[in-house]
């Protein structure tokens, strides 16, 4: 089977009409392409120029090949020039989930810069890996995923975010408000209003409600964060969120929130990525600005930024 290199080898050569010439032109030695010429020959089994001297003129069967090898060549460059236009991403997709939640009012600002540099790359939100960022990273569903805590397993890689505080949130009135924080004795006792995710699974419940050997009497599971706030808003039970989350909320007063114990319920955010896909210029580009936006002031809330 011929390669690309001899296709190359044998345009060379009668493009340049001397192995001297086409040596340099293949940046290799004349010895060496000589020698490549002729054990091309032997494997086909027939000579592809005749030697005049130092000039090399085409056989037949050498006008033959070069004739049909331009042709393989041509096509050979418009694909990579394909593909390096795919790779800067002239028609691609990004496609983002956030575990847990369905808030993305930081995405606006970072699309804005990211269409700067990639305009025709269009950014799909996957609501259906909300709840499951890993396993559909994994899957080949998703691009980007901003997880809660690294992820494990040597197909991902993930780095640092950003840092956020999980707040009880209620409605102005409401008992706990008059509370300098809340544990999980008082969250119990309430009907907790949270997304449609296993207990189990959450920051809550690893660290507030297990040690202490506690469950909420009474959990209504809703997909939405907005729809959470507005039944808070309505008296029908008490949520944790992010501060972030509800920061619009706090600065109306239409509901209050609260720390979860005396030393505050925090957590450390992650973007996750599939390892084999991490370098993508798109991908590279997308994170960067994420993760700029993040330290400009989207969502880090602290402990003492909580208005009662």
């Amino acid at each position: 089977m011929l390669e690309v290199a001899d296709l190359e080898l044998v345009r060379a050569v009668a493009e340049n009409g001397s192995l001297t010439r086409a040596a340099i032109e293949l940046h290799t030695t004349q010895s060496a392409l000589s020698h490549r010429l002729a054990t091309m020959e032997d494997k086909l089994g027939t000579m592809l120029f005749e030697r005049l001297g130092r000039t090399m003129r085409p056989t037949p069967a050498g006008a033959k090949l070069i004739l049909e090898s331009g042709a393989i060549l041509d096509l050979l460059s418009q694909a990579t020039t394909n593909v390096v236009r795919e790779g800067k991403n002239s028609s691609s997709v990004l496609r983002l989930a956030t575990q847990c939640y369905t808030c993305y009012s930081w995405l606006p600002p970072v699309l804005t810069r990211f269409k700067r540099t990639f305009p025709n790359v269009r950014v799909d939100i996957i609501l259906d890996a909300t709840y499951r960022a890993t396993a559909a990273l994994l899957e080949g569903g998703l691009d980007v995923g901003v997880v809660a805590g690294p992820v494990r397993g040597r197909r991902l890689t993930s780095e640092p975010l950003f840092d956020d505080e999980l707040v009880v949130v209620m409605r102005p009135g409401h008992p706990l408000s008059k509370r300098t924080w809340v544990d999980a004795q008082d969250l119990a006792g309430e009907n907790l209003i949270t997304y449609d995710f296993p207990l189990e699974q959450t920051a809550l419940y690893r660290q507030v409600f297990k040690p202490s050997r506690l469950i909420p009497e009474s959990i209504l599971r809703v997909p939405l964060t907005e729809a959470i706030i507005e039944m808070v808003k309505a008296g029908l039970g008490v949520s944790v969120l992010a501060q972030w989350a509800i920061d619009a909320h706090l600065q109306t007063r239409s509901v209050c929130a609260k720390p979860i114990t005396n030393s505050g319920l925090h957590r450390e955010w992650h973007v996750a990525t599939l390892r084999a896909g991490s370098k993508r210029p798109h991908l590279i580009q997308f994170i960067q600005l994420l993760r700029s936006h993040m330290r400009k002031g989207a969502p880090v809330p602290r402990h003492n930024s909580i208005r009662h």
